[in-house]
């Protein structure tokens, strides 16, 4: 697992991610690695902004809202792998093994305001958080597939979720998905 950094954001990314060149932004390795092109295309393909800085701004403020804190002091964890889930559990690969996704929110919890997990999840499992907000993916994160109606989860630290829409979220200046946050009914 290698982790970039960037201001405000730390991309946790598997070493399969990064050494096998899957993605076409992941082609110039090495010193030409495109990371803010990397990590606008995590933000479009989880639904939260569509290329876009003033809509990813937006999520974060609304983040930073919740939490009580300015937007200066948010940040922000990613884990960037290939995942696949059964039965219930969800797990993510680095270095051609297989780690539980909810052992690693349960290790980053405490360092971040909010995780992106851009791993696939195909049996839609939503995790558990003491103090981070997830945004969960719901089913195959593809660089080949448009998101702009798709529905993932955004999952409090109270244990309540709400699915969102990135159209709903960065489209509709009106919207507030703070005020949609309701029990979620596992």
């Amino acid at each position: 697992m290698r982790i970039e950094r960037l201001p405000n954001h730390d991309i946790h990314i598997s070493n399969e991610i990064y050494f096998l060149s899957l993605y076409p932004e992941f082609r110039y390795l090495g010193k030409d690695f495109p990371l803010n092109h990397h990590l606008e295309g995590i933000y479009d393909r989880l639904g939260l902004s569509f290329g876009k800085k003033e809509e990813r701004d937006y999520f974060l403020n609304l983040c930073a809202d919740y939490k009580g804190i300015s937007k200066k002091d948010l940040k922000v964890g990613i884990l960037d792998a290939h995942g696949s889930s059964s039965g219930g559990i969800w797990k993510f690969r680095d270095l051609f093994r297989k780690h539980l996704v909810q052992k690693w929110i349960d290790q980053q919890g405490d360092q971040y305001t909010v995780l992106l997990l851009h791993v696939c999840n195909h049996d839609f499992v939503k995790p558990t958080t003491k103090n981070s907000i997830l945004v969960v993916p719901q089913g195959e994160i593809s660089i080949q597939k448009s998101y702009r109606d798709l529905e993932n989860l955004i999952v409090f630290p109270n244990k309540t979720a709400i699915p969102i829409n990135g159209r709903k979220v960065v489209h509709n200046p009106q919207y507030n998905f703070l005020t949609d946050a309701s029990p979620y009914a596992s």
